[in-house]
Order: structure tokens, then C-alpha cells, then sequence
């Protein structure tokens, strides 16, 4: 099979992904995640917010890597199991960022 342009492009969201939920998570850059959000989290809990976003946006970065990953073995088996962890870790991650935005929101979205 080998590797063509969508697989590239999949591997470069993987990272961006990674990349820009780590700068969230250890910045503590709110905003990134949605201008509004900075307004709606108390101050204390802007680090554990972030911290749990990031997490959670990290695990989904690292899930669509997956399959990139087991693709290069060009193996088909390998490539379902590939697609089995990142729609794994896809819900695992919209759980985790539910879960933070319910437990650390205010305002109407308390």
C-alpha cells in the first residue's frame, strides 16, 4: 500500500493536534480552545481545565497516529486495528472533554 498524500495528511493533523493541545495544557492558553471560554472558567481552575482538555485532545492525536502507524506494516489486519484505537480514542476524548466542561464551566453552561 505504502504511504500516499492523505496518509501525509493525516500524520500532520496527528501532530498538529498533539502539538497544539500541549501548548494549551502547559501555557494554560485558553483562548485557543474557544475565545469565550477564558470567561467562563474560574480563575483557579484554568490550569486543571486546561490540563484536561489538553489530555483529552492529546489522546486524539496520539489515536489518529495509530493509524498511520499500523498502515506502514501494510498488513490489513493491522490497518483495522488502527482504525479500532482511533475511534477508541476519538470517544475516549469527547468523554474526557464533556466531562471537564461539565465539571469546571459556569455561567449558563453550569
Amino acid at each position: 500500500m505504502g504511504m500516499n498524500i492523505f496518509s501525509y495528511a493525516i500524520m500532520l493533523l496527528g501532530f498538529s493536534i498533539i502539538l497544539l493541545e500541549v501548548i494549551i495544557w502547559k501555557k494554560q492558553k485558553i483562548t485557543l480552545i474557544h475565545g469565550n471560554h477564558k470567561t467562563n472558567i474560574k480563575k483557579e481552575d484554568v490550569k486543571e481545565y486546561t490540563k484536561s482538555i489538553g489530555k483529552a485532545h492529546i489522546i486524539m492525536g496520539i489515536a489518529t497516529l495509530s493509524i498511520i502507524i499500523l498502515r506502514l506494516t501494510n498488513n490489513d489486519i493491522y490497518d483495522y486495528i488502527g482504525l479500532i484505537i482511533c475511534l477508541i480514542g476519538f470517544v475516549t476524548s469527547i468523554v474526557k472533554i464533556i466531562k471537564a466542561q461539565k465539571k469546571y464551566r459556569i455561567g449558563i453552561w453550569e
